[in-house]
């Protein structure tokens, strides 16, 4: 996937795919939200920069014929909209060779500040604003005839949202109407608690929540997934879960913890408990979560835990202290009928053996503090105007974000974030053509050939292992622009059936959102997998590759500009761009983990040679070593093993979509038009200008630290210079010299 998101606080994600379920609910309250990959867009007409002296150096040096003629350059609107915003972008008085990522965002960087109300800026948000407008803009308009219930539904999930006359006037009831279902909330001995306190039982809790609710979070996560050994089958998942930070911030981040303890003292105390101990008893929640976050994996070791299968009455067996045959009968339904010998996916098997007697030892007053921490903390902001300034503050203390943004944005984006689906009914048919779908669908074919191409040249791969990666190519599913039941209004009643929503209840229909999750979740269990499932929704600035399915998802909101181009503009740019992207989601087949999986999207037995292997494993750690190198603000290292996935997909799809563009050009008579004021700039050298400008970003500094402690992918700045200095083509392309940053004599390759 191209970002990932969560929570409040964005912490700094990349472009790419890497996932095993498809969507992500897991959520803590250092979480970044999902930013959906975008573009930027300069609205301004005279931002077209003549290159300065340095530039017109570095020009006489890359080119040896640069006599254009008006056929040479593209003087459509478009072209010369396109030249000004890449223009704009760039900084030249930066040596290309030197720093490429400076080079072609230090102007974008310098044009945009952060806004007060966010922690980053990039290409991907500036887009995602847009895209927001647009779909206030649709969710606003008089309902039309014909339009499907679930549609309606939306329309009135914002409107409860923007009803904050009604969100005040409850105050807190909806909260703590949630708390007594749970049943109860033992900070400061209340009335309610000393009524209850002798009939609560923490399995039963346990139960209910995760009966009800998707994400349940407090110790484990509970949820149905694809089965790794029949991809058309599904299993049951047990995932470790339950911090409110970052695992790694309980343990080096005092001052952030402490200022989060002040925060929930906040939240009791405008729920009604001002009691003396409240303090006290807020820090004993989170002095119980530093304990946990120390027993939890840390993100690097879990990946190895991904594909752990074990029997239920083995896990019973092997961790006695949890009762798991009656928790799992108890949270799904009777007619799923979970054996004695149901399999499941266990990620994190001896954090789950800790946290089992965690949980048994642990005295009934503290865990309910806990359970019911975790089941309100991302519901906070759903409340009155005091809890969403309560929560703000803490950010601002955190981070420096204000919360500026206006009502109808915000009711914006959590409308779609739960309502995306019907929403992207109404966006298909604003924005999206079937012209469009098309060119993409022949891009995503060229850069296939391109990938089998190469595979054909790589020494380091056997005849047999070459064979197999190429079926596996072969058998490649694409699904691009949007699901066909999007635009069924049928099809979406019936999806939506089962989801309450009314236009005077924003907490409670944030409530229903996660129990109708949860029952088409569980309900998946015993059903083949729907191979036409989409995991995103039309409107998405992102794209993915699903390991299960041995597919890419490339929605429609990513194609258009600066990664998809129309008309006349020079396809350079688009293979840079949403060409890279393809090609980066294609190679998450073929990384450190979609490597396992098999044409079918299944891991049943070892398909690669030995040898094969061992030359991947060696390949692949000389990319662990480089981004291991680099450092956020030059103290902070990247994890190079934590980011490996993403970086051999950024590197390998990048190559591949440069072949396949080349192999374009090939068959258009090896020459495009340049683009006005930019004249100086051939083909190729586009081609890396378009590649490197969609990862363009400001962001806050400690959001850009906190990124590097479980981030997945490489901070933009690296993923740029790293995937580029291992290109000899972009040396090439660019002139640089010999042991320049940009062109170092040791280059690293997968694919």
């Amino acid at each position: 996937m191209l970002f990932n998101h969560n929570g409040v606080l964005y912490l700094i994600f990349s472009i790419t795919i890497y996932l095993i379920n498809t969507k992500s609910l897991h959520k803590n309250d250092l979480t970044r939200k999902k930013l959906y990959s975008s573009h930027h867009a300069v609205n301004n007409s005279n931002a077209a920069l003549t290159p300065n002296k340095r530039t017109r150096a570095h020009a006489r040096n890359f080119q040896n014929n640069n006599n254009n003629n008006n056929d040479e350059v593209c003087n459509s609107q478009a072209c010369k909209d396109v030249s000004a915003k890449i223009s704009a972008a760039l900084n030249t008085s930066a040596d290309p060779c030197d720093d490429f990522y400076n080079f072609a965002c230090g102007g974008w960087k310098k044009e945009h500040d952060i806004p007060a109300s966010e922690n980053e800026i990039t290409s991907f948000t500036v887009l995602t604003k847009e895209i927001e407008t647009a779909i206030h803009q649709l969710i606003e308009e008089p309902a039309k005839e014909g339009e499907s219930d679930a549609l309606v539904k939306a329309r009135n999930f914002f409107k409860s949202c923007m009803n904050t006359q009604e969100i005040e006037k409850k105050g807190a009831d909806p909260a703590n109407n949630f708390i007594k279902w749970i049943g109860g909330w033992s900070i400061c001995n209340n009335d309610e608690w000393q009524a209850s306190e002798s009939k609560w039982d923490k399995y039963d809790v346990l139960r209910k929540i995760q009966r009800n609710f998707y994400p349940a979070p407090p110790f484990f996560t509970v949820e149905v997934t694809n089965d790794h050994l029949n991809s058309t089958k599904h299993l049951i998942k047990i995932d470790q879960s339950g911090l409110s930070l970052q695992r790694e911030i309980y343990s080096k981040h005092d001052d952030i913890v402490e200022d989060y303890g002040e925060y929930m003292v906040k939240v009791a105390n405008l729920l009604g408990h001002n009691c003396p101990t409240v303090a006290e008893e807020m820090k004993e929640i989170l002095d119980f979560e530093r304990g946990l976050a120390n027993i939890t994996t840390p993100a690097e070791a879990k990946q190895a835990g991904t594909f752990r299968r074990i029997n239920l009455t083995i896990l019973k067996t092997v961790i006695p202290a949890f009762p798991w045959e009656q928790h799992m009968r108890g949270i799904f339904s009777n007619d799923t009928n979970v054996a004695d010998n149901e399999v499941v996916l266990a990620t994190s098997p001896m954090y789950l053996y800790k946290v089992a007697n965690l949980i048994k030892r642990t005295e009934p007053r503290l865990l309910s503090k806990y359970i019911v921490w975790q089941m309100l903390r991302d519901k906070i902001s759903f409340l009155t105007q005091e809890f969403r300034s309560a929560r703000a503050k803490f950010n601002k203390k955190m981070t420096g974000v204000e919360d500026t943004d206006p009502r109808w944005r915000t009711c914006t984006s959590i409308t779609n974030d739960n309502m995306g689906v019907p929403i992207g009914t109404l966006y298909v048919q604003q924005y999206f053509s079937d012209a469009t779908k098309q060119k993409a669908i022949v891009m995503i074919e060229e850069i296939i050939q391109a990938f089998k191409t190469r595979i054909k040249g790589h020494e380091w791969i056997d005849d047999k292992t070459r064979k197999c990666v190429i079926e596996k190519t072969d058998a490649l599913v694409a699904k691009v622009g949007y699901a066909s039941y999007i635009t069924k209004p049928e099809e979406l009643n019936k999806r939506f059936c089962k989801l309450s929503i009314d236009d005077n209840k924003f907490f409670e229909n944030n409530l229903n959102v996660d129990k109708w999750i949860r029952y088409r979740l569980f309900k998946k269990l015993r059903k083949p997998v729907d191979k036409t499932k989409w995991p995103m929704f039309p409107q998405t600035i992102n794209a993915m590759y699903q390991f299960y399915e041995n597919e890419i998802v490339i929605p429609a909101g990513i194609l258009q500009p600066p990664f998809f181009y129309d008309g006349d503009v020079p396809r350079a740019l688009s293979y840079g761009a949403i060409g890279s992207i393809i090609g980066h989601e294609l190679t998450h087949g073929f990384d450190n983990t979609g490597r396992k999986f098999d044409k079918n999207g299944d891991i049943v037995k070892e398909w690669w040679s030995d040898e094969a292997i061992k030359e991947f494993n060696k390949r692949a750690k000389k990319f662990e070593t480089q981004y291991s190198k680099y450092k956020v603000q030059g103290i902070h290292p990247v994890s190079g093993k934590l980011t490996l996935g993403e970086n051999i997909a950024d590197n390998g799809g990048t190559k591949i979509s440069f072949d396949a563009y080349l192999d374009w050009l090939k068959k258009n008579g090896n020459k495009e038009q340049k683009l006005p004021n930019l004249e100086n700039y051939n083909e190729k050298q586009l081609f890396f200008i378009g590649y490197a400008q969609e990862y363009c970003a400001n962001i806050r500094q400690k959001t850009e630290y906190i990124a590097t402690l479980s981030e997945i992918h490489a901070p933009s700045q690296f993923r740029v210079k790293g995937t580029l200095s291992n290109m000899e083509t972009f040396s090439e392309a660019f002139q640089c010299r010999s042991t320049s940053e940009m062109n170092p004599i040791s280059k690293h390759e997968v694919w």
